[in-house]
C-alpha cells in the first residue's frame, strides 16, 4: 500500500483539527491506507489543546506531526512550507492538501485515489461540482471564474483540496509562484490535471473565518500569479477598445453625413495619446518581465525551512 501524507494548514481551529484525524482515522480504516497527518500551525494564537491526538484514538494513523512556524504566513505559505517538508523527507508516494475545517470532504480522498489509480501521470484536483455557500458567493465566484479565464485564458473551477503524486511535487516547491497560490502553480506547471468532481461540505466546527475581504484578496492572490499576462491581456484590450474608437469617430467625420462634435480633432488627439500611453505601458511591462526573471526570487525548496520554528510529533 502506498504511503499517503495529508498536509493540511491550521490556525486556531483546534476543535477542526480534531475532528479531521477522526475523520481520517476511520478513513485509514476502512481502506488500509499507510497515511500521515502533516498539520501546519500557521502562527496560531490559541494555544494548542492536549486533546488533539489523545492516546488510543487514532490507531490507525501513523502519526501526526505538528509543524509549527515562526509566524502568520497564510493560508498558501504554510501550504508551501508543508509541502517542502514533505518533499525533504522523500518517503510519501501520494501527498493530499486540504483544509483542516472539514469543507474538504476527508471521505472525497478515496476518489482522488481513484482518479489517481486511473491517471497515475498527472495531479489530480478536487473540482466543486456543487457548492454549499450562499446566493451571494455563488454569484460573485461565478464572475471570478470568467473574470479568471478573461485574464490569464486558464478555466479554473478547484482549490488547494488535491491530491499530488511525490514525483511532482519538487516540481511545485521550485516555483516560487507557490508563495502566492497552490492552485495557480499548479495550471502553470503544465503537469497534466484530472479533475474530480466533489460537492463542498459543512465545517466540523465553529464558524469560517473567511469574509469576503478575505475571498477577493485570494483571488487576487491567484490571479497575480499571472501578472505579466493579464498586464498585456489588460494592455490589448484596452488597445483595440481605443483603436476602434478611434477608427468610429475618423469613419463618422470622413464618410457619413452624422453631425460629428466640432472637437473631433481634440478626441482623435486624446485617442493618440492613450495608445502612445499603452505602448510604453506595454514595453515597460516587457522590460520589467525580463528583469524579473534575472533576479533571483524566494523559492519555498530553499527558504521554507527559515519559517519553521519546531515540529511536535504527537504520536
Amino acid at each position: 500500500m502506498k504511503q499517503i501524507a495529508v498536509i493540511t494548514p491550521v490556525y486556531n481551529d483546534w476543535e477542526c483539527l480534531r475532528q479531521l484525524c477522526i475523520h481520517l482515522n476511520r478513513l485509514a480504516e476502512r481502506n488500509g491506507y499507510n497515511l500521515r497527518i502533516i498539520a501546519i500551525n500557521d502562527g496560531s494564537s490559541i494555544p494548542m489543546p492536549d486533546n488533539i491526538c489523545a492516546d488510543g484514538t487514532l490507531p490507525c494513523v501513523q502519526s501526526v506531526e505538528i509543524v509549527e512556524l515562526q509566524c502568520n504566513l497564510g493560508h498558501q505559505r504554510a501550504i508551501a512550507v508543508g509541502l517542502t517538508e514533505v518533499a525533504r523527507r522523500d518517503d510519501q508516494d501520494l501527498i493530499v492538501i486540504m483544509d483542516s475545517d472539514g469543507e474538504d470532504n476527508p471521505d472525497d480522498i478515496v476518489g482522488l485515489i481513484e482518479s489517481h489509480e486511473k491517471n497515475p501521470n498527472g495531479i489530480v484536483l478536487a473540482q466543486r461540482a456543487k457548492r454549499s455557500e450562499g446566493m451571494l458567493f455563488v454569484m460573485f465566484y461565478w464572475i471570478y471564474k470568467r473574470l479568471f479565464l478573461l485574464l490569464t485564458g486558464y478555466s479554473i473551477s478547484f482549490g488547494n483540496f488535491s491530491l499530488v503524486p511525490s514525483g511532482f511535487i519538487h516540481n511545485l516547491i521550485h516555483s516560487p509562484n507557490l508563495w502566492s497560490s497552490l492552485s495557480a502553480t499548479i495550471l502553470r506547471s503544465r503537469i497534466p490535471l484530472v479533475l474530480h468532481p466533489t460537492v463542498r461540505a459543512q465545517r466540523f466546527s465553529g464558524t469560517s473565518k473567511m469574509n469576503f475581504t478575505a475571498l477577493v484578496l485570494n483571488g487576487l492572490q491567484t490571479i497575480s500569479v499571472f501578472s505579466e499576462t493579464v498586464m498585456v491581456r489588460l494592455s490589448i484590450m484596452i488597445f483595440v477598445t481605443v483603436l476602434v474608437a478611434l477608427g468610429t469617430v475618423i469613419s463618422l467625420r470622413l464618410f457619413t453625413d452624422l453631425l460629428v462634435p466640432g472637437f473631433t480633432s481634440e478626441i482623435i488627439g486624446i485617442l493618440f495619446i492613450v495608445i502612445l500611453q499603452i505602448g510604453t505601458m506595454l514595453g515597460g511591462t516587457g522590460l520589467l518581465v525580463l528583469h524579473n526573471r534575472s533576479v533571483m526570487p524566494m523559492i519555498p525548496a530553499i527558504h521554507a525551512a527559515s519559517f519553521i520554528r519546531n515540529i511536535i510529533l504527537l504520536r
